[in-house]
C-alpha cells in the first residue's frame, strides 16, 4: 500500500510541474521528476532534488557545488550531505 501511495504522489508530482527543490526523489542523475533547473541528487539522506549549477557563485551560503552520480551535471547540494 505505501508503494502504491509513492507512486501515486510522485506521479501526481511530475504531472503537476515536478518536485521542488529539496522534495524527495527517486533517480538520481535524472531531471525527470524535477522542476526545471534542479535534477535529481543522491545525498545521504535520500535523494533529493537539487538546483543545477555551473560553479560555487550560483549556490546559496551552506550548499556547494559538486558533481552528481550518474550525470555529468552539478547540483548546490548542503554541505555535510
Amino acid at each position: 500500500m505505501k508503494k502504491l501511495v509513492l507512486m501515486f504522489s510522485l506521479f501526481a508530482m511530475a504531472c503537476s510541474g515536478g518536485v521542488e527543490i529539496g522534495g524527495v526523489c527517486e533517480m538520481p542523475g535524472t531531471s525527470d521528476e524535477c522542476v526545471s533547473g534542479a535534477l535529481c541528487t543522491n545525498e545521504s539522506g535520500g535523494n533529493t532534488c537539487q538546483q543545477i549549477c555551473e560553479n560555487q557563485e550560483e549556490c546559496e551560503e551552506g550548499f556547494s557545488c559538486n558533481g552528481v552520480t550518474g550525470s555529468s551535471e552539478k547540483t548546490c547540494q548542503p554541505d555535510g550531505a
